[in-house]
């Protein structure tokens, strides 16, 4: 076969293998042809086609492989019952107290300890399966997502700080009323002190 032939037949098949696609697919596919340069030029059109093939039906792999994983964890019972109770325990805070902060924190510690198949993340638990499928792994599907769980764990970690301070703001009250039953004399003499130094103060 001419020379002139060869390197015609080369060109058309890196033609063939770069139409279509993004930059990088095509920087891929054009490293796919120069690596496979060493067998004959003029078998080279039917390997790069092969190859093409290939690499889209590992696309088309993964692909399903995401969607069933995401659809796995959206179906899950469990899963959708461990949401639910999640979103009730935030939406709830303020009626109950600040009491569904406890669940909060044992839906953490499962998280960590059971994994997010069973226990999501904090801030997946608003988004609904269908804008997961929707959404895909896309890049702008990830950031939200990652900024959702950024976001509710800050404030589950100012809530438990909070909770914290009002804790030792009682077990010191409940400690300065024992003191005040256990000797009262003291303790009014105490206040006395107290008041009439701020009364002086003033002046």
């Amino acid at each position: 076969m001419p020379v002139d032939d060869e390197l015609l037949a080369r060109s058309k098949a890196e033609n063939e293998v770069t139409e279509g696609g993004n930059e990088s697919e095509q920087a891929g596919n054009f490293r796919a042809v120069k690596r496979h340069g060493g067998n004959s030029l003029a078998d080279s059109p039917v390997s790069i086609r092969e190859l093409r093939q290939r690499v889209l039906i590992r696309q088309k792999v993964a692909k399903s492989k995401a969607e069933s994983e995401a659809s796995k964890s959206s179906t899950n019972p469990i899963r959708q019952v461990t949401d639910k109770l999640l979103q009730a325990a935030w939406e709830n805070l303020i009626d109950s107290f600040g009491l569904t902060l406890i669940w909060i924190d044992v839906h953490v510690f499962l998280n960590n300890v059971l994994g997010p198949k069973v226990f999501c993340n904090l801030g997946d638990e608003w988004i609904p399966a269908e804008a997961k499928k929707a959404l895909g792994q896309s890049d702008n599907a990830k950031t939200s997502l990652a900024l959702a769980e950024k976001v509710e764990e800050i404030g589950c970690g100012c809530l438990n700080l909070g909770c914290l301070f009002i804790v030792l703001a009682a077990i010191v009250q409940i400690a300065l009323i024992g003191a005040a039953l256990e000797n009262p004399l003291r303790a009014l003499w105490e206040l006395t002190k107290v008041a009439l130094s701020s009364f002086f103060s003033m002046f």
